[in-house]
C-alpha cells in the first residue's frame, strides 16, 4: 500500500502479547477506515511477534528488527514512516473508542489552526472493567501549568504528521517524554481536548509503583531544566520538592496496600448509565474480527483464554516469596501451570523485579513489603496485606517460598480458608544460626510446615534435615524427581555447544583475562554463607603459586549476612579477581570458566552447581545438604568440608593440575543434568501435586487441568 491515507496509526509494542490482540481489535472496530496501522515491536521476548505475524491485512505495517530502542526511538521512527497526513497515538494495552479516529480527524480538519488534540479516557482493569473517566476537564496549556502538571493523554493524542516530525521526542526523558515535549513546543504549538472519554486506558495497580516512581524522577529533570527559566529558580525547588513527597507517599501507600486507591482518587467516578455503555462497547470490539486473528479476546501462550476473575472455571495458583528475583526460578513452572489450565498471579516485595517478572510471564502480580529479617511489627503488616490480596485475588492453591514468603502465605493463606496449602522449603537458614536466633527460626519453619496441606522440599537431603529436626512429619514431605527448584535447561541455554568460543573470549576480553588463562568461577550471591572467606582465603593461597590464575566472581554484594570488609577489599583490589556482579547471560560466564566453585555453608539445593555441570565444568563444593544431592563427589565433582580453606585450596590444586580430569568431570556432570533434571519432567511434575491436592481437597477447580502422566512424583 503505497498511496496516502487520512490517518496513520502508530503503535510501539514490547512485550505485550497479552493485550496486543484486543488493541488491533480496537483499531480495526472504528467507524473511520481510511487508516493505516504502522506496528513496531521493539525487541520483545514475549511471544510478541506471533501475535503480529498473523495480521493479514494490507492496511497493517509490521517492522520488526530485534531491537530494543524505547518508546522515544519508536515514536519518532513511526512519524518518519507514516503516510498519512494525521498520526494518532496508542498503546498496546489500551483500546480505542470505535468513534475516536473520526472525532479527532474531524475536529483537525475544523479547526487547521489546532496541531494536536487528545482526548479524555475511561479507566479499565486488567479485566476491562471500567473503573472511572479522566481528563474530562478543559485544558490548561498555561506555560506554568504544563510544567507542573502536563498536558495532553499521551496515548489519545492525535496531530498532524509533519507536527511530529518537526518536534521529536527527547529519548533522555524516558517515562515523561510527553511532557518534556509539550513544554518545548509550547510557545508555538496550539493544544485542544475532546472532553468525551474516546480512549479505554488498561491501569493496574499491581504493576504501578515502579512506573510511577521513574516517571516523577524523569519530570524532577523537567523542573530543573526548564523551570528556572520559566516560573523561577525558588518555585522551580518548590515544585521538585512536591514530586518527591508525591514519590514518598505513593511508595508508603503501596507498602500499605492502597496503591488501588491512590490511582482510583485520579479518576472520576462512572455513573451506572456510563458502566454499561462501556461494558457494551468494549463487548463490542472484542467481537471484532481481525484477518488473522481468532474471534474472541486475546489468548495467552500456551493456553485456552484466562478465565474471568472469580468465575471459578480454573484453578487458581498464588505463588508468594519473600523478594521477587526468587521467582525468575519459577518462570518455567509458571508457563507450564498455564499451559495445563491454571490461571497464576505471584505476590512479593514491591519493585522493578516484580513488574518485569509480570510483564514478562503475563500473570498479575501483588505488592506486599516482606524483610527477610526477623522484623515482628512490620511482618504483621505484610501478613495483613498478603491476606489482602489473597480476599481479593480468591486463588484455589498458594504455593509459598522462601522461609519469610512460607510463614506468612502460608498464615494468611490458613487464616482466608484457601482449599490447597504448599510450603516449598528451598533451604534452612537455621542450618547456620545459633542461640535465640535458631530458636526462633526453628518455631517459624515448624509453623509454616503445620499450616501446610504439602511440603515440597527441592532436594532429598533437605528432606531428611527436616525430619531430623521434627520440623515436619515424613508423610508430609515430598520430593519433585531428583530436586531442584526447576531443574536445568541444559539442551537449551545452558548447553556450551550453543554458546559459542566467541562469547568466551568476549567475556575474557571484558574483564581482560588472556585466553589461554585458567579460570576459577563463582556465581551466586556475594554474602558470608556462601563461604566467600575461604573462597578468598583459598585464592590467596593460590595465586601465587599459579601467576597466570584468575578468579571471576558473578554476584551481587548483598547488605544482609555481608561478608568482612578486609575480605571485600582483597577481592576489589586484586588486579586477577574480577567482580562481574549481577549477570543475565550467565551461560557466557560460565563458558569463560574452567572450574567451578560453590564453598557454601547451607544450600537448598544449590541451582549454580547445575547449570556449571550442564556446562561441562567440574564443580567443587561443600559436603553439606543440598549440595550432596547437586555434585556426585569424585564423578562430577569434589565435595569438600565446609568452612574449611585449605581444603578448598587442596581441591582446587587437584584440577588445575589436571585437564584431563576437568574434562572427564565436566561430561559426567553434563550426562547427568540431561538425565536426570529435565525442567520439563519437574514442572509436570508440580502439576500432578497440584491436582493429586485438589482432588483431595474436593477437587476445586481440578477437572478443569490438563491431566499429567503419573510417575512424576516420588
Amino acid at each position: 500500500m503505497s498511496e496516502r491515507v487520512s490517518v496513520t496509526i502508530g503503535l510501539p509494542v514490547f512485550n505485550g502479547r497479552r493485550w496486543l490482540a484486543d488493541a488491533v481489535r480496537s483499531v480495526f472496530a472504528q467507524t473511520c477506515s481510511d487508516w493505516e496501522l504502522v506496528l513496531i515491536d521493539d525487541g520483545s521476548t514475549d511471544g510478541t511477534s506471533d501475535v503480529v505475524r498473523r495480521l493479514d491485512d494490507p492496511r497493517v505495517r509490521v517492522l520488526r528488527d530485534g531491537r530494543n530502542l524505547g518508546l522515544c526511538a519508536r515514536l519518532n521512527q513511526i512519524a518518519s514512516l507514516a503516510r498519512g497526513a494525521y498520526l494518532a497515538r496508542m498503546d498496546a494495552d489500551d483500546l480505542m473508542h470505535p468513534e475516536r479516529l473520526e472525532r479527532q480527524l474531524a475536529f483537525l480538519r475544523a479547526n487547521p489552526q489546532v496541531d494536536l488534540v487528545d482526548t479524555a479516557i475511561c479507566t479499565v482493569d486488567d479485566d476491562l472493567t471500567p473503573l472511572g473517566i479522566r481528563g474530562d476537564r478543559p485544558l490548561d496549556a498555561r506555560p506554568e501549568a504544563v510544567l507542573r502538571n502536563g498536558l495532553l493523554i499521551h496515548p489519545t493524542v492525535m496531530g498532524r504528521t509533519e507536527w511530529f516530525r518537526r518536534n521529536p521526542y527527547d529519548p533522555v526523558y524516558v517515562r515523561a517524554e510527553d511532557r518534556e515535549l509539550w513544554i518545548r513546543a509550547g510557545a508555538t504549538a496550539r493544544f485542544a481536548r475532546l472532553g468525551e472519554p474516546l480512549l479505554f486506558y488498561r491501569e493496574s495497580p499491581a504493576g504501578n509503583l515502579g512506573n510511577y516512581l521513574r516517571t516523577e524522577r524523569t519530570v524532577r529533570a523537567i523542573l530543573r531544566r526548564y523551570g528556572p527559566p520559566r516560573v523561577g529558580p525558588w518555585r522551580s525547588r518548590v515544585w521538585v520538592g512536591r514530586s518527591r513527597l508525591k514519590s514518598a507517599a505513593y511508595l508508603i501507600g503501596t507498602r500499605l496496600g492502597l496503591q488501588g486507591r491512590l490511582i482510583g482518587r485520579r479518576n472520576r467516578p462512572l455513573g451506572a448509565a456510563e458502566m454499561d455503555e462501556g461494558r457494551d462497547v468494549l463487548s463490542a470490539i472484542r467481537r471484532t474480527t481481525v484477518p488473522g486473528l481468532e474471534a474472541e479476546g486475546s489468548r495467552p501462550p500456551g493456553g485456552s483464554a484466562a478465565p474471568p476473575r472469580g468465575d471459578g472455571s480454573s484453578p487458581r495458583v498464588l505463588h508468594v516469596t519473600t523478594v521477587p528475583l526468587t521467582l525468575r526460578f519459577l518462570a518455567g513452572h509458571v508457563v507450564h501451570a498455564r499451559s495445563r489450565g491454571f490461571e497464576v498471579h505471584a505476590l512479593s516485595s514491591p519493585g522493578e523485579a516484580l513488574d518485569a517478572f509480570g510483564r514478562d510471564m503475563q500473570i498479575d502480580v501483588h505488592p506486599a513489603a516482606m524483610s527477610r529479617r526477623m522484623t515482628p511489627l512490620a511482618d504483621l503488616a505484610a501478613l495483613w496485606r498478603i491476606v489482602r490480596v489473597i480476599r481479593h485475588v480468591r486463588p484455589t492453591i498458594v504455593d509459598a517460598h522462601t522461609p519469610k514468603g512460607g510463614l506468612l502465605g502460608m498464615m494468611a493463606a490458613a487464616l482466608c480458608g484457601v482449599p490447597v496449602r504448599i510450603y516449598h522449603q528451598h533451604g534452612l537458614p537455621l542450618m547456620t544460626a545459633t542461640g535465640l536466633r535458631r530458636r526462633i527460626l526453628r518455631g517459624t519453619e515448624r509453623t509454616a510446615c503445620y499450616l501446610a496441606h504439602q511440603v515440597i522440599c527441592i532436594s532429598g537431603s533437605l528432606r531428611d534435615v527436616l525430619i531430623a529436626e521434627g520440623l515436619c512429619a515424613p508423610s508430609k514431605i515430598r520430593v519433585l524427581e531428583h530436586g531442584s527448584i526447576d531443574g536445568v535447561e541444559a539442551d537449551r541455554t545452558f548447553d556450551p555447544a550453543r554458546v559459542s568460543a566467541e562469547a568466551r573470549g568476549r567475556v575474557r576480553a571484558r574483564y581482560r583475562i588472556p585466553p589461554d588463562a585458567l579460570v576459577v568461577g563463582f556465581v551466586g550471591r556475594v554474602v558470608r554463607d556462601k563461604g566467600l572467606i575461604e573462597l578468598t582465603r583459598a585464592w590467596s593461597a593460590l595465586r601465587e603459586e599459579y601467576p597466570s590464575l584468575h578468579l571471576l566472581v558473578a554476584g551481587p554484594f548483598e547488605s544482609q549476612d555481608p561478608i568482612p570488609a578486609d575480605v571485600e577489599a582483597a577481592l576489589r583490589t586484586d588486579p586477577r579477581v574480577h567482580l562481574a556482579g549481577m549477570v543475565h547471560d550467565v551461560a557466557s560466564i560460565y563458558r569463560a570458566m574452567d572450574l567451578f566453585v560453590l564453598p557454601t555453608y547451607r544450600e537448598g539445593f544449590g541451582t549454580a552447581l547445575l547449570e556449571a555441570a550442564a556446562m561441562e565444568l567440574p564443580v567443587i563444593a561443600t559436603r553439606i545438604p543440598g549440595c550432596v544431592d547437586a555434585v556426585r563427589d569424585g564423578e562430577t565433582g569434589v565435595l569438600v568440608p565446609a568452612r574449611d580453606a585449605e581444603a578448598l585450596a587442596a581441591a582446587m590444586r587437584v584440577y588445575l593440575g589436571d585437564p584431563e580430569l576437568r574434562r572427564r568431570h565436566g561430561a559426567s556432570g553434563r550426562r547427568r543434568a540431561l538425565r536426570e533434571f529435565d525442567p520439563g519432567t519437574l514442572r509436570e511434575g508440580l502439576v500432578r501435586e497440584y491436582v493429586r491436592l485438589l482432588d483431595g481437597r474436593g477437587g476445586t477447580g481440578a477437572e478443569r487441568v490438563c491431566r499429567v502422566p503419573p510417575g512424576a512424583i516420588r
